[in-house]
């Protein structure tokens, strides 16, 4: 027969259950309390692990990128060529090649690291021997600069994303062959220019060849 004591003692007595699961989960009935600890499976770590591994090889791919984009940008600026559409255009190439490579990985649903890691790694080199060709070009011409002069035929401004502007002049060309030339100007200059006015170009051969201008102004 069981007391009232004996009864009331078994409600008020404290019982635990420690359950463990396949999965290595552990839980712990305190009084109807259920309290749930789980142990992280080695095969969730390791993904984890992976994933950081993949995204730190990623955005250290780009930053091979970097220092060949911005040395272009800065040598392009300080000795521009007359053909700077060629310029851009290779500059963009190299800079938007491994992007392409991994995209045509992606379609084939093909992984591989070792290709990418190469493809970044040329095209940051080639971004970093373009600058250097614009700089040897520019920076080791000691050439008499000849001023020419050209009509100009239209005035254009490319507003960027951040509202950075970029003003353009196209005039009729000096060179044979070629009925117009697309130049890149201050805002001073594109402001004092006016269609069918003259402006003043001095011209450089250019050490390599490549003819750059070095002083644009209006007449």
């Amino acid at each position: 027969m069981v007391t009232p004591s004996l009864r009331f003692a078994r409600n008020v007595k404290l019982r635990a259950e420690i359950r463990q699961s396949e999965s290595k989960h552990k839980t712990i009935q305190l009084s109807g309390i259920e309290i749930g600890l789980r142990k992280p499976s080695d095969g969730a770590g390791t993904s984890a692990v992976i994933s950081t591994a993949k995204s730190t090889g990623g955005v250290l791919s780009f930053l091979m990128l970097m220092p060949g984009l911005l040395a272009c940008m800065l040598v392009r600026a300080a000795y521009p060529l007359l053909d700077d559409r060629i310029a851009l255009g290779l500059m963009i190439a190299f800079f938007l090649l491994p992007f392409v490579v991994q995209l045509f990985l992606i379609l084939r649903k093909q992984s591989n690291a070792r290709l990418l890691r190469i493809v970044y790694a040329c095209s940051g080199c080639a971004l970093v021997i373009l600058a250097l060709v614009f700089f040897v070009n520019g920076g080791m011409d000691r050439s008499p600069g000849t001023v020419m002069r050209a009509s100009v035929i239209r005035k254009s401004v490319l507003i960027g994303r951040h509202g950075t502007r970029q003003y353009h002049l196209k005039v009729s060309s000096w060179r044979p062959g070629r009925d117009s030339e697309d130049l890149n100007v201050s805002s001073g200059v594109f402001r004092r220019a006016a269609v069918g006015r003259s402006v003043a170009i001095e011209v450089h051969r250019g050490y390599l060849n490549l003819p750059w201008s070095e002083k644009i102004s209006a007449e």
